[in-house]
């Protein structure tokens, strides 16, 4: 019995796991470009536009994350997770994909880069709480929090 009801418990979640939408185009950095990738932010004329958080679904893995901005579908400025737990910053994507520093190493372009992926994680949130998902909406508040409290 018990088998069952964590069964039907786990379609539950899934089902309310994130609002339906539209089809929304998102390329995924080239370093976490791995798998399947779902865009939970903002979407423009078909493509993620604006603050949010790019899931890249891996086998047997944990997902990979962008958290940040992404202009027309790509890219634009944030974190992204690695398989330690830590953060890669990227100030920029080039036309690869590929994250790129601030070529000034000014420490406020740094800071707005986690204050784009703060608020990227704070929008993932937002949506998935209107979703009905609290499980996923504290997730995302949490890594909000840790990416605020990154540069402390």
């Amino acid at each position: 019995m018990l088998k069952i009801l964590s069964t039907i418990g786990l379609g539950i979640l899934a089902a309310c796991s994130a609002p339906a939408a539209p089809p929304c185009r998102a390329e995924a950095p080239a370093p976490i470009a791995n798998g399947p990738a779902t865009w939970i932010g903002p979407c423009l004329h078909g493509s993620a536009d604006g603050l949010g958080v790019l899931r890249v679904a891996r086998r047997n893995q944990a997902p990979r994350l962008f958290f940040g901005k992404m202009v027309k579908g790509r890219p634009f400025s944030g974190v992204m997770s690695t398989d330690t737990g830590d953060w890669r910053p990227a100030w920029r994507f080039d036309a690869r994909l590929q994250p790129r520093e601030d070529p000034n190493g000014d420490r406020q372009s740094s800071l707005q880069t986690f204050d784009l992926a703060a608020g990227g994680a704070r929008e993932a949130s937002r949506r998935y709480r209107a979703a009905g998902n609290i499980d996923s909406a504290r997730f995302y508040d949490q890594q909000s929090r840790k990416l605020a409290e990154a540069l402390d």
